[in-house]
């Protein structure tokens, strides 16, 4: 072979490894602006679904955020009963907040310990096995929210040997399906086995109230039930979610939801339904579902009974209507404002405070 031979050769030999690696970059960097389209799923334990939006506000910065924590504080140090502790639990949950979640877990389980020991010592309404399902189940919501495997576990097992029991008259329907209802959200494999039960009992409630129209505990009850129900489907069963929002329309035969949570949910002297809680958990859920139609009809009677509720000084049912409506701003930034959204250019990109 000639030397110019040779030259071609290892010329035509480079030009070869430069076009290659050219091509290499371009996939490189086709996949990564692809990756940066793509939400980020945040890390859950096995037994916690993957979620395209945060599964608690750790990272998120609002502006009532210390307020919610001194007000998750105070509502632990006060606690005297299981479900007292179980509020500041949740909120806690919702933060992400590691201290005050333990420190509400912690006092909550020692009440509920108390509760099995001595249970002269705490309401009749508390004395059943149906309350205690309840409590497990927020539980285990505020565990999955921590990512907290062991209590996850623990919660659930509980939660499914009281469900099993034999229902007795000291035992309450509206407390066992709102059970079923935090086992169901869960995951898709608790939803799948949860939700013939958890549905069927929610229409028992339904029919309880319109057989005595009258009875505002009973509205309230079967409203929940369906709220809880409403919040497991969400991006889990397309059809159940649908469904749901029809059960609820027709128990008041209101127009909307909005109206019938409006109207069906009160806030008095006397006792609160919490409503400013359920209207932001069913925010939520529309955002998980991708429900903005119903996100936008719901969104401003959210804030409204927010402010009520602050105004009011029920603080347990502000706080907990505060960080249900960041995550469901939380989840509308990913899964509506923010998916496929390209990347702007180097020379326009800014690091902006959320």
């Amino acid at each position: 072979m000639s030397r110019h031979s040779v030259h071609f050769s290892s010329l035509f030999f480079l030009l070869s490894l430069l076009v290659n690696q050219t091509g290499y970059s371009n996939t490189i960097h086709e996949e990564n602006q692809t990756m940066l389209k793509r939400p980020i799923l945040w890390q859950t334990s096995t037994d916690v679904p993957e979620k395209l939006n945060p599964v608690n506000l750790h990272q998120v910065y609002f502006r009532e955020k210390v307020d919610i924590a001194k007000i998750a504080d105070e509502l632990t140090t006060s606690a005297n009963d299981p479900y007292e502790a179980s509020l500041p639990m949740i909120i806690s949950a919702n933060l992400g907040d590691v201290g005050h979640y333990k420190l509400a877990l912690g006092k909550l389980n020692e009440k509920m310990d108390l509760l099995n020991e001595k249970p002269e010592n705490f309401e009749r309404w508390m004395r059943n096995n149906s309350f205690k399902a309840w409590m497990l189940g927020r539980v285990l919501l505020s565990a999955a929210n921590m990512n907290d495997p062991g209590n996850i576990a623990t919660a659930k097992n509980k939660m499914r040997a009281l469900l099993e029991e034999k229902i007795t008259p000291e035992d309450n329907m509206a407390f066992n399906t709102w059970a079923w209802g935090y086992l169901a959200a869960l995951n898709e494999s608790e939803y799948l086995s949860c939700r013939k039960k958890m549905l069927d009992d929610s229409v028992v409630l339904s029919e309880k109230y319109q057989a005595e129209p009258g009875n505002h505990d009973a509205l309230s009850n079967a409203l929940w039930a369906w709220v809880m129900d409403l919040s497991a489907a969400s991006a889990k069963n397309y059809k159940d979610y649908h469904h749901i929002k029809q059960k609820m329309i027709e128990l008041t035969g209101k127009k909307s939801i909005t109206e019938t949570l409006e109207t069906g949910l009160l806030r008095t002297e006397k006792s609160n339904d919490y409503p400013a809680w359920a209207l932001a958990k069913v925010l939520h859920a529309a955002a998980n579902m991708q429900d903005w139609a119903l996100y936008d009809e719901i969104k401003p009677a959210v804030a409204v009974s927010i402010e009520a509720a602050r105004q009011t000084d029920k603080k347990a049912e502000y706080a907990l209507a505060i960080t249900d409506n960041q995550l469901a701003i939380e989840a509308e930034k990913t899964l509506r404002l923010r998916r496929e959204v390209p990347m702007p250019s180097a020379k326009r990109a800014r690091i902006t405070s959320p």
